[in-house]
């Protein structure tokens, strides 16, 4: 069965993701597009280095254009916000993307992007699925044709990066790079070549096995970028296997936490550069960026987790800073996507700017907004009555463990909010037998009594 989630439809490949889904998949997309007032445009179609990826966005132009869709392909790997830049650029319906994002080389994915340049909300890919489903079950076959065009989307968007980014504050810094084997490579090392910023770069070529690792720059798979940088590197700038989720390393080798990244930026952002708007995080993101937007007389929006939310408010400019806890970020004026290039050269933008290190920066915001901390855990679910814990969860109460509930939030999950930017999230994933659960507050021993508690909550101790 073909189902989207929050980034579109990933599967094993060969297993779940197959020539076969995917070409009802696309037919299905031909429809929605057919429909959409820019259908006449056309759409873009990109992947990542995964296997199988090429073949996989050639036979998707050609099956877009036997169903009467002008289909532009994307010659070369290519990272997700540059096909987002590209739609807007070209005023196109949509754009198809062949990612699986971070997930392990044996996963296959493909994306809608709408004609906003943001992920397609639940109302389209609902649709897309269904129909996707209707074709699978009915043995429907394609029809190709090669009457499709070629696109190079790259130095449309190198030239808005240009715009947004102040290359003159890094060029007395030298940085290390790190695209993880992905689109990234080509991409970012391009930008600091080009705007005269020296770097030194590992796993820059294509890999489709992603070096034996998940393409996600966290600390469990990065273990020779850590080795590789040196003193002399200023920042190490990581980027995700599809360029839109960001990490950023420390010349000591520490990785640091999306959340404080998000802080960091959203003061930079509105103080420094006088970007417009306010911050939007998604319901699993510190509360930090409430308390940036509010210090400077801004407004602050929460969504369901999923960047199609917060894209929806950078469409709209309602916002400088939009961020989820999971490494995605982008900013107004930029694409309603997640960009991971644009938020590693922010970073080393505002810390050039400040002449500080990342963790001085952090602590002056801290002086004047106060600290919270935010964690989370995985809590396995084997074993569990689900039916029960869905009726439990679906019940307000009013405490959890020794916390009395002020408020509760189901957007997304179910989120207890105790005052004072003290909070618990519950959500279940829709994949596995797992539940997330996340916690903050001021109190770093806090949050750890949190997450127990929400832990215990969620397994009905």
């Amino acid at each position: 069965m073909i189902a989207f989630g929050t980034s579109g439809w990933r599967g094993h490949l060969a297993y779940d993701f197959t020539f076969e889904g995917v070409s009802c998949v696309v037919k299905a997309i031909a429809e929605v597009v057919k429909k959409d007032p820019r259908g006449a445009n056309g759409v873009i179609i990109g992947r990542d280095p995964r296997f199988l990826g090429d073949k996989f966005a050639r036979d998707t132009a050609r099956i877009l254009a036997a169903e009467g869709v002008t289909a532009y392909l994307v010659e070369r790997d290519v990272p997700t916000p540059v096909l987002a830049h590209a739609v807007i650029h070209n005023e196109l319906a949509g754009a198809i993307n062949f990612t699986a994002s971070h997930n392990p080389s044996d996963y296959g994915g493909i994306k809608f992007s709408m004609s906003t340049g943001g992920p397609a909300l639940p109302h389209v890919t609902r649709e897309i699925a269904d129909l996707a489903n209707q074709l699978l079950n009915s043995g429907w076959k394609p029809r190709f044709s090669e009457d499709y065009r070629t696109m190079d989307p790259l130095e449309a968007y190198f030239d808005s990066i240009e715009r947004i980014i102040d290359f003159s504050l890094l060029r007395n810094h030298k940085y290390a790079v790190n695209p993880l084997y992905g689109t990234a490579g080509g991409v970012l090392d391009a930008l600091l070549e080009r705007n005269g910023v020296d770097y030194d770069i590992i796993n820059d070529y294509r890999d489709a096995a992603f070096g034996g690792y998940p393409p996600e720059p966290a600390p469990e798979y990065i273990q020779d970028f850590i080795d590789f940088i040196q003193p002399e590197h200023t920042l190490g700038l990581m980027c995700d296997g599809d360029g839109d989720r960001f990490g950023i390393l420390t010349n000591d080798g520490t990785v640091l936490n999306p959340n404080d990244v998000a802080t960091v930026l959203a003061w930079y952002l509105i103080r420094e550069k006088q970007f417009p708007g306010g911050t939007g995080r998604s319901v699993a993101t510190t509360h930090m960026l409430d308390r940036v937007a509010a210090h400077n007389g801004r407004e602050y929006f929460e969504t369901p987790v999923g960047f199609k939310w917060l894209g929806e408010l950078i469409t709209q400019d309602k916002i400088a800073l939009g961020a989820e806890e999971s490494a995605g970020l982008s900013v107004f004026g930029h694409v309603p996507e997640k960009d991971g290039i644009i938020a590693v050269l922010l970073v080393a933008e505002a810390l050039a700017f400040y002449e500080k290190d990342f963790f001085r920066v952090l602590a002056d915001i801290h002086e004047t907004v106060g600290s919270l901390t935010c964690k989370r855990i995985n809590v396995a679910l084997e074993g569990v009555d689900m039916a029960q814990l869905k009726a439990r969860l679906s019940h307000d109460t009013e405490r959890v463990g020794s916390f009395s509930v002020q408020e509760v939030n189901r957007a997304d999950g179910i989120k207890f909010l105790f005052g004072d930017d003290r909070w618990i999230l519950v959500r279940l994933s829709g994949t596995e037998p797992v539940a997330r659960v996340y916690a903050e507050s001021g109190d770093a021993v806090e949050v750890e009594q949190l997450l127990e508690a929400g832990k215990n909550y969620l397994l009905g101790q």
